[in-house]
């Protein structure tokens, strides 16, 4: 019986993992509410946009690699992306 790529599979599980870091990180934008004062609200700030827009970038990758991966499997039925 065929089964999931294994190497795919373990790949996608690592980026996943790496991505649950970063989403980590971006919630140190609001963690410490006494760190973020005027002087350095819009640094900040910018530096969490750019986080979260980085997560949510290879978060969409992995979520059509995913796809691809059990469309495949699934014998190329078409399934919503």
């Amino acid at each position: 019986m065929k089964t999931l790529d294994r190497n795919k599979s373990e790949e996608l599980f690592r980026e996943l993992k790496n991505i649950s870091y970063d989403i980590s990180l971006v919630a140190g934008a609001v963690q410490n509410p006494d760190f973020v004062n005027k002087d350095n609200a819009e640094e900040t700030y910018n530096q969490f946009i750019l986080q979260y827009e980085n997560c949510i970038t290879r978060l969409s990758f992995v979520k059509q690699e995913i796809s691809l991966l059990y469309h495949e499997l699934m014998n190329n039925k078409a399934y919503h992306m």
